[in-house]
C-alpha cells in the first residue's frame, strides 16, 4: 500500500455539514464573482422546494427585486426557476437558502467572452411593452426549438397565406435584437418576444425581402450564412397544420456548454412553450446543446426538473410532452473519466492542462454516498508537494492573493452522491486577468476506506469565433490508462470512445429522448467515434453523416436559397423529433 505523502495545507474557509448552498456559489463568492457576467447583476437558478410546500412559500420570503420566474408542480414537489440580486445570492452563500427550499442550484458561472459581440448603441433602448396574455396554438403536434437564429420569414417557413409559421419567439438574450415592436414576455421579465403577426407584419413592411427584414429589426442571430437554429428548423419542415416556438437563448450562455447556467433559460422556455400548447396536443421540444458538468444521473436536479415538468403537463395541461436532447460531441475528447478506487488503495487521476487557454476550467468528481468521504490531495504541474483538500472546505492554491486554484469540497451529502468542485485559472493572460494557472499535468491522488468508481466530467468549453477566446479545457486520465512515455503533449482521439460520456443534460427519465449520431461506412450505418454514450441510457441513433465524402447534414442557411452542412448530435436531434412523429403515424414529410 502507497502512501499519500507529505502535504500542504492550502488557504481553506470550512463550512457546515448540513450546508444547503450550492457549492458552485460558494466558488463565486470567495471569488468576489469574478467569473460571473456583472452585467447581469444577479444570478438565474433552478430550485426544488420542500414536498407540500407551494410557491408562496418561498415568494414570501424573496426580498426586492428578487423573483420567481417559473414554476411548476411534480408529482411530489415544486420545482421551478428564479433570479436573485447579487446581494441576496451573498445572503443565500452565508446564511443558506430559506428553509422552504429543499435544493438548488446556480451552477457554472459564465461570462461573455465572445469576440463577435455586437456593441450596444450609447442610447439606451426604451423599455419594452409588457405581454400578459398571447396567442394560444389551435394545431395538434406543437414544434418547440430552443436554439439560436430564428429565420422566420424563410419562404420554407411561410404558410400559404403569407404568414410565419412560427407563432412565437422569444429571444432571451440580455440585449435581445427583435425590433422595437417586440413585447417583454411576462411573468418571465426577461428578453423580448414576437407573435406571428407581429413577424409577419416586419416581414411585409420589408417588401417580403428576408434579408431587409432582419436587417431592419437589427437581428444579428440572422447575419450570418451558417446558423443553426435555421439548420435544425431546415430538417423539421413544419407544415401549415403545425405550429412552431422558437426559444432563442442566449448566445454567451450556449456556448459555456454548462448545464446549470443553460437550466434556468430552457426551463424557463419550456413553460412560455407549454403556455400557449393546445389541450389534448403533443409537443416535441429539440433541444440540441451539449453540457458535461453535473453528476449525469437520474438524481440530479436537471433531471428531476424534467421529469416533473413532463408530468406537470400531462396531468395539469394534458399535453404529451417529449424532450429531445443532443447526446453529445465528447466521447473521444477525453473530457470525462472514471477512477476504480479499491479500499485503503491510493489512485490518481491526471487533469492535462494545455498552455494558451484563455477561459476558465472546471472538473468535477462525483462518486456514491456508499464510498464515503474521501481523501483528496492535488499537486500542481513542476511541484512535488501535494495539497490537502479537506472535506467540507474551500481550499485555494497556492494562496488567497493570488489563487490559481480553487477547489470545493462539500461534506454534504447530496441526491447524487457527493461531489469535488475545482476551478483553474487560466493558462493564458487575458484582459482583467491578474492570475494564470500552470499547464501541464494536474495530479489528483484520491484514496478512500471503500470500493467504488469516481466519476470525473471536464466542462467542454468551445473555442471563440474567428479562434478569439480560446477555451481548451483538457484532458482528464486514470493513472493506469496511459504510459509514462505516451505522457508529452494532447493525445489525439483515439478509436475507442469512452463509455460514460453522454450529455450532462441527457437524462434516462420518462418523456427524454436522446438522439445519437450515426454516419455511413461500408454501405451500413455505424455509430460515430465523437457521439457521447451510456451509461445505462436508451439511446435513439439517427443519421447525421448522410454520405461517406461529404461530411454533415445539408439544410438551411440563414436566408432562402442558402444551405450549409453541418454535423454532430445536434444535427440527429430534429431527425429523432420527426422520427417520433412518425411513429405516432403523424408524419412531417
Amino acid at each position: 500500500m502507497r502512501e499519500l505523502g507529505p502535504f500542504l495545507h492550502g488557504d481553506t474557509q470550512a463550512w457546515h455539514a448540513s450546508d444547503r448552498v450550492d457549492p458552485y456559489l460558494r466558488v463565486v463568492m470567495a471569488m468576489a464573482f469574478a467569473d460571473h457576467d456583472v452585467a447581469l447583476s444577479g444570478l438565474a437558478l433552478t430550485f426544488e422546494l420542500v414536498p407540500g410546500l407551494s410557491v408562496h412559500d418561498l415568494a414570501d420570503v424573496l426580498q426586492t427585486p428578487d423573483r420567481v420566474r417559473s414554476h411548476w408542480q411534480g408529482e411530489h414537489a415544486v420545482f421551478g426557476t428564479a433570479w436573485l440580486s447579487l446581494t441576496s445570492a451573498q445572503r443565500w452563500g452565508l446564511q443558506g437558502p430559506p428553509a422552504c427550499i429543499a435544493r438548488f442550484e446556480m451552477g457554472m458561472p459564465w461570462r461573455d467572452l465572445r469576440g463577435d459581440v455586437v456593441t450596444p448603441s450609447s442610447r439606451p433602448a426604451p423599455p419594452l411593452p409588457a405581454r400578459t396574455h398571447r396567442a394560444r396554438s389551435t394545431a395538434d403536434t406543437l414544434w418547440v426549438v430552443m436554439d439560436h437564429g430564428c429565420p422566420f420569414a424563410h419562404p420554407a417557413l411561410r404558410r400559404g397565406d403569407g404568414q410565419t409559421k412560427v407563432l412565437h419567439l422569444w429571444d432571451q438574450a440580455p440585449t435581445p435584437e427583435l425590433g422595437e415592436t417586440a413585447h417583454l414576455p411576462w411573468p418571465w421579465g426577461y428578453g423580448a418576444e414576437l407573435n406571428r403577426a407581429e413577424m409577419t407584419r416586419l416581414l411585409q413592411d420589408a417588401g417580403g425581402d428576408e434579408a431587409a427584414c432582419y436587417a431592419r429589426m437589427g437581428y444579428h442571430a440572422l447575419q450570418r450564412r451558417a446558423v443553426h437554429g435555421a439548420h435544425v428548423l431546415g430538417q423539421l419542415q413544419p407544415q401549415d397544420s403545425e405550429d412552431l416556438v422558437f426559444i432563442q437563448l442566449p448566445r454567451a450562455q450556449v456556448q459555456t456548454l454548462a448545464r446549470a447556467a443553460l437550466a434556468p433559460a430552457v426551463l424557463d422556455g419550456a413553460m412560455f412553450a407549454l403556455s400557449v400548447a393546445a389541450p389534448e396536443s403533443r409537443v416535441f421540444v429539440n433541444l440540441s446543446l451539449e453540457a458535461y458538468d453535473g453528476p449525469h444521473d437520474d438524481h440530479s436536479l436537471w433531471s428531476c426538473a424534467l421529469q416533473a415538468l413532463v408530468w406537470h403537463a400531462r396531468e395539469k395541461h394534458r399535453v404529451e410532452w417529449t424532450w429531445v436532447i443532443a447526446a453529445g460531441n465528447a466521447a473521444s475528447l477525453k473530457v470525462n473519466a472514471a477512477v476504480t478506487l479499491q479500499p485503503h488503495r491510493p489512485q490518481s487521476l491526471i487533469w492535462r492542462v494545455p498552455p494558451g487557454s484563455e477561459h476558465v476550467a472546471w472538473l468535477e468528481l462525483w462518486w456514491p454516498e456508499a464510498m464515503g468521504a474521501l481523501s483528496v490531495g492535488l499537486t500542481a504541474p513542476g511541484q512535488t508537494a501535494r495539497v490537502r483538500i479537506d472535506a467540507g472546505a474551500l481550499t485555494v492554491w497556492p494562496n488567497s492573493a493570488r489563487p490559481a486554484c480553487w477547489a470545493a469540497y462539500p461534506q454534504a451529502i447530496t441526491a447524487c452522491g457527493r461531489c469535488l468542485l475545482i476551478r483553474l485559472a487560466p493558462t493564458a493572460a487575458v484582459a482583467g486577468q491578474a492570475v494564470v494557472a500552470p499547464a501541464g499535468d494536474w495530479t489528483l491522488h484520491l484514496h478512500g476506506a471503500a470500493a467504488g468508481t469516481v466519476r470525473a466530467y471536464l466542462a467542454r468549453i468551445w473555442q471563440g469565433p474567428a479562434g478569439h477566446r480560446r477555451g481548451w479545457q483538457g484532458q482528464l486520465w486514470a493513472e493506469n490508462a496511459v504510459a509514462q512515455e505516451q505522457r508529452q503533449g494532447l493525445q489525439r482521439p483515439d478509436s475507442l470512445p469512452r463509455s460514460g460520456s453522454v450529455s450532462g443534460l441527457a437524462s434516462n427519465v420518462g418523456g427524454v429522448v436522446v438522439a445519437q449520431a450515426m454516419h455511413w461506412q461500408a454501405g451500413s450505418l455505424v455509430e460515430t467515434a465523437y457521439s457521447g454514450r451510456g451509461p445505462a441510457r436508451a439511446v435513439s441513433a439517427h443519421l447525421c453523416e448522410e454520405s461517406g465524402l461529404l461530411h454533415g447534414v445539408r439544410s438551411w442557411g440563414a436566408l432562402g436559397g442558402h444551405t450549409v452542412r453541418m454535423n454532430g448530435t445536434s444535427v440527429a436531434v430534429p431527425q429523432a423529433v420527426r422520427a417520433l412523429a412518425s411513429a405516432r403515424g403523424r408524419a412531417p414529410p
